[in-house]
């Protein structure tokens, strides 16, 4: 009946197959259609690390064109020292609509191009059965979002879309004759998946699981391997180049990154213990664990199968050699920082690819199921003992023990079928066996969801609930469709509320990462008419609210931050870092710089240096610091400013807010009275921490480490001592991301201080005459004004070799589409099929 169905109602034509998959991304994420910014999000990786920045990125790139130097992360960071560039398409998407769409739309796009592609990829190129793959397609489609990967891995999604359209189709002919029209789909889908992309963690292990397939599972025809070999280098070697700028920017910047490593002794029994969690784990989070262990039972019986168990091992041993038990091994050297761990992305791939190709084997082999179903078996008690035994899932192993069951049950009643119908499914023909069922489906959800439904939860499950209800009574009138209805009501329930969510990757509602608050919003304001000054948040929660605003910000949570900078917020910490717990959190998260943790005894006064003029918390502490400087101008909650029903709904989400206005903030630039030239970063350090960061208003403290000489010959010092020129006037006449210009008067020589980050690429120039940018206080800039008077200054990101790389993004993307653009001719031996079959 499944297959039946499939064919009628799914295979029909093309179009239909592409509708089926978008509906089953668009079931799974109904809330984000119909909720709007009350649906929940994936807030790990996505909504505190990369959704704040783009907003604020594309703004930047509006205003002033191209630029290189990101001003509004923690202190300044290279723009190109991402996983994107400044015109990476999300940041454009964020000025055309609300980032809550932006994140509705990746999510359901992704999903439906993950079910569609390895619809594809299965029945096109590894010839599995049209039904069989649109399940595999489904399946792959779920399990990308139960392993709780990021949307943005976009091509762990697209790989078989990207795959099956690259290359060829079942039996080496076209997948699709017409012509024009396909060539022009795939420039515009393909093109698509490599704007999404982030390159430095897809690009090793893409292309080496890409040739991988095509050694062991070569398409037919002449010669077909070989070239299908060449234009893999070629479609890869292309992508390099698209993201050449990138990459430049990201290998530049390692030897100012933030990031440590932690080292364990390597030993042949961590990388056993290694490899059996690497394929037992993986296989549990992605449902393949039962089919896989069927897989196994078969895999001397069919070549194609035992290929592709190859293919896993090859991964899984990889994945082993690179998780971070193993760093010892890579110790210092570029694999070490290229995080090649992140392998395990590929799962996903390979376990559906490998289930399913087992699976259409036994369907067309039917003297393979008693094997297979035998296998399976063992893979059931298997997983039971490495779930409450082994624990090799250290949270969630009951909820992913019962998805694996429940879908190694469905995949038992596919290959038990028996003249085109599940004779099992013919109960549910009877209404009261389809409400005891739909009554289980609803029990489980809730009674094995691993912590209490919060009020996000209930809001976003409603939707779902309206929608199985409305197909079960509208389409069960239909006896024909009745199991339809009742699986559709099951399914809808059971994975629309999503693991996912349970598993707490989607546990709160955009609008209260993102609220609406005004007097955020007139800050603006002041930053136009006092110049540029840093917005500091106190708390967490509120550190991509800030970020999202376009504020430049001294804390935040990513993976780029610069050491230096890190090591000076480590001295206006001091007081908290005595608490042992809080120095090794800060020593050694590689994600996150918080200028607070919230402990007792913290105070606001030394985060005046870095320019900050507004603080926002969640208690008020506008009374601490010296001198009373500082002063709470709104306290109230986060949904003050909402009205009327919206209100009384946005009150669910509601959280305690302050910000406070902190009148003795440093200036962005300031001149010294002294300098102070110290043997190394450590005495710089030390010699901040005992002044208590009260020697800042009066010294520039410098390291002769520095890498900067910093002597101009024997006798002349770059740095002049003795008491310098204070209190003069500076004038800020422009602040852009590269160029920042300031007319200074002093009446004798000076030191003048920028409180951004060092980079070997600023540049400096005195009445057009260039100086030398010093890295002062650890982490900022400064230069020395040799003669009193009235000054122009000038400090400029320039970096020629990362404008240079952008030169090769169109070279790259030529030969990205090389292969699509020219004409196809005919593959040797297989006649009226392509040069590279389906291309």
């Amino acid at each position: 009946m499944l297959k039946a169905h499939i064919d009628q109602y799914v295979l029909k034509s093309r179009a239909r197959t592409v509708l089926f998959f978008i509906l089953v991304a668009a079931v799974f994420f109904i809330d984000k259609l119909t909720l709007g910014p009350l649906a929940a999000v994936q807030l790990h990786d996505m909504l505190e690390t990369d959704f704040p920045r783009y907003k604020p990125m594309g703004e930047l790139l509006f205003k002033h064109g191209l630029y290189f130097w990101y001003p509004n992360w923690p202190g300044g960071a290279p723009a190109f020292a991402w996983h994107h560039s400044p015109f990476y398409i999300l940041n454009i998407a964020a000025q055309l609509m609300p980032l809550w769409a932006v994140y509705g739309a990746l999510v359901i796009l992704m999903m439906s191009a993950a079910g569609y592609g390895m619809y594809r990829f299965l029945s096109g190129y590894l010839n599995a059965d049209e039904w069989v793959s649109v399940t595999g397609g489904v399946c792959f489609a779920l399990n990308m979002q139960l392993t709780s990967l990021f949307a943005l891995y976009t091509f762990s999604y697209a790989f078989p879309l990207y795959f099956a359209w690259s290359f060829a189709g079942k039996s080496g002919q076209r997948l699709n004759n017409r012509i024009i029209n396909n060539r022009i789909l795939k420039l515009l889908g393909l093109n698509l998946i490599v704007a999404l992309s982030y390159p430095v963690l897809t690009l090793p292990y893409f292309f080496f699981l890409e040739t991988l397939i095509i050694v062991l599972l070569p398409p037919e025809g002449q010669n077909a391997r070989l070239r299908m070999l060449i234009k893999t280098f070629l479609v890869w070697f292309g992508y390099i180049l698209i993201c050449l700028p990138v990459l430049y920017g990201l290998y530049k910047y390692i030897p100012y990154s933030h990031r440590t490593y932690v080292y364990d002794a390597a030993s042949f029994t961590l990388f056993l213990k290694n490899l059996h969690n690497g394929l037992i784990g993986s296989s549990l989070t992605t449902m393949t664990l039962i089919p896989l262990a069927g897989a196994v039972a078969i895999v001397d019986k069919s070549a194609r199968v035992r290929r592709v168990l190859i293919v896993i091992a090859v991964v899984v041993f990889l994945s082993a050699v690179f998780s971070p038990a193993m760093n010892v091994i890579f110790k210092g050297t570029l694999l070490e920082k290229m995080d090649l761990g992140h392998i395990t992305t590929v799962f996903p791939i390979v376990m559906t690819m490998a289930a399913f190709m087992a699976i259409d084997a036994v369907i067309k082999d039917r003297r393979l199921v008693r094997r297979f179903l035998t296998g399976a078996a063992v893979g059931t008690a298997y997983a039971v003992f490495t779930v409450f035994i082994a624990k090799t899932l250290e949270t969630q192993g009951t909820q992913t023990l019962i998805l694996n069951i429940g879908s190694g049950l469905f995949i038992s009643l596919m290959i038990a079928e028996n003249k085109g119908e599940m004779a099992a499914l013919k109960i549910l023909n009877n209404p009261a066996a389809a409400f005891i069922i739909s009554l289980t489906a609803i029990a489980a959800v809730f009674y094995f969801s691993p912590k209490t439904l919060t009020t996000a939860d209930l809001i976003s499950i409603a939707p779902v609930l309206v929608a199985a209800v409305f197909v079960f009574f509208g389409l069960s009138k239909s006896s024909v469709l009745r199991v339809n209805a009742i699986l559709i009501l099951a399914a809808a329930i059971f994975f629309s509320v999503r693991f996912t969510r349970f598993f707490g990757e989607e546990s709160v509602p955009y609008i209260s990462i993102f609220p609406d608050i005004s007097v955020i919003e007139k800050l603006r304001a002041d930053d136009n008419h006092s110049g540029p000054f840093r917005v500091a948040s106190l708390d967490f929660v509120y550190i991509p609210m800030v970020q999202n605003r376009g504020f430049e910000t001294p804390d935040g949570r990513g993976p780029l931050f610069n050491k230096y900078y890190r090591e000076f917020i480590a001295i206006l910490r001091a007081p908290q870092l005595d608490n042992f717990i809080v120095r090794h959190n800060f020593d050694t998260n590689r994600y996150n710089l918080f200028i607070s943790d919230g402990f007792a005894g913290f105070y606001l006064y030394p985060y005046a240096f870095l320019n900050n003029r507004y603080f926002v918390i969640t208690t008020d502490k506008s009374g601490s610091g010296p001198n009373d400087n500082f002063k709470t101008i709104y306290t109230g909650t986060t949904t003050d400013d909402y009205t009327g029903i919206w209100k009384n709904i946005l009150s669910l989400y509601a959280r305690p807010i302050s910000v406070v206005k902190c009148n003795a903030a440093f200036d962005r630039w300031y001149l010294v009275k002294k300098t102070s030239v110290l043997k190394s970063d450590e005495d710089v350090y030390s010699a901040i921490l005992k002044s208590e960061g009260e020697g800042l208003l009066d010294t520039a403290y410098y390291s002769n480490s520095s890498g900067a000489d910093m002597t101009i010959g024997p006798k002349e010092p770059i740095v002049p001592n003795g008491v310098l020129s204070t209190g003069d006037k500076i004038i800020a006449k422009h602040y852009s991301p590269d160029e920042i210009r300031l007319d200074a008067e002093v009446n004798s020589p000076a030191v003048l201080v920028v409180s951004n980050n060092y980079d070997p690429n600023w540049r400096a120039y005195v009445d057009g005459q260039t100086t030398t940018v010093l890295r002062t206080n650890l982490a900022f800039q400064s230069i020395v004004i040799k003669s009193p008077g009235h000054h122009s200054v000038v400090f400029k990101y320039e970096d020629t070799v990362q404008k240079y790389m952008l030169l090769f993004i169109p070279l790259g993307m030529l030969a990205f589409n090389y292969f699509i653009i020219i004409r196809q001719s005919p593959i040797d031996g297989v006649q009226g099929t392509s040069s590279l079959p389906g291309v």
